[in-house]
C-alpha cells in the first residue's frame, strides 16, 4: 500500500485495515468463506490481510470494501475523536493500484453522507479503471500538475492544472495521465 519513501508508517495502516476488516467481517456475521465468495479473494489472502500481513492494492480494497458496504476510507481511516487535527503534508495512508496509480487519503467523513478525499499521484501514461459505486455516489477530480483525463469511461474528461471534473461515480470510470504524468485532488461523495 505505501512505498518507502512515504512517511505514514506502512505497519499502521496494515493493521489498522486488518482490525477494520475483521470488525466489518463479524459485525457482517460473514465466515472467512463467504467474504472469499463475495470478493473473490482466497481465504488464505483474507486471513492474512486480517493478521496484518500483505499489501493490498486499491482494486483489492475496493472488493473488500463492496463486499462489506463501506468505503475504502473506512477500511483504512482511524475512528473519529471529535478532535481538532492536521494531516502533514505527505503524512496519510497511501494505497496503490495495480497499474501505478497512488491514492492518499487525506479525509474520510461518516456523517448523513460519507465524504473522502484523495491526493492522486498518476504515472506518465498510466490508466486506472474504477468499478462502479453505488447509486448516488459523486465525483470531484481538481487537477494539481500535469494533464489527468477522468469521468465516465466511454467519454472521459481532460484536466489541465485548476480545472476540476464533476460526475457521477455510479458507472465506470478512469483516472489516467498524459506522457507527462499527473497530480490531481479526488474528492468521493457516497450516500451514508
Amino acid at each position: 500500500m505505501q512505498s518507502e519513501d512515504d512517511s505514514f508508517p506502512a505497519q499502521m495502516m496494515v493493521d489498522r485495515m486488518a482490525r477494520a476488516l475483521r470488525r466489518h467481517r463479524e459485525l457482517n456475521n460473514l465466515s472467512l468463506g463467504d467474504l472469499s465468495k463475495a470478493t473473490g479473494l482466497s481465504k488464505t489472502s483474507l486471513a492474512r490481510l486480517e493478521a496484518g500481513e500483505g499489501n493490498p492494492s486499491l482494486e483489492t480494497l475496493w472488493r473488500l470494501g463492496r463486499a462489506l458496504g463501506l468505503s475504502v476510507g473506512q477500511l483504512l481511516d482511524a475512528a473519529e475523536t471529535g478532535e481538532a487535527t492536521v494531516l502533514r503534508h505527505g503524512d496519510g495512508p497511501v494505497v496503490v493500484s495495480g497499474f501505478g496509480m497512488r491514492g492518499r487519503l487525506l479525509h474520510t467523513d461518516h456523517s448523513r453522507h460519507r465524504t473522502e478525499i484523495f491526493e492522486l499521484d498518476l504515472p506518465p501514461g498510466s490508466e486506472f479503471r474504477g468499478e462502479a459505486h453505488e447509486a448516488g455516489t459523486r465525483e470531484a477530480v481538481y487537477c494539481l500538475e500535469g494533464q489527468v483525463r477522468c469521468g465516465p469511461a466511454e467519454q472521459p474528461l481532460t484536466l489541465e492544472v485548476g480545472d476540476t471534473a464533476y460526475f457521477d461515480g455510479n458507472n465506470v470510470h478512469v483516472y489516467a495521465a498524459g506522457p507527462g504524468g499527473g497530480r490531481a485532488l479526488l474528492i468521493m461523495s457516497y450516500p451514508a
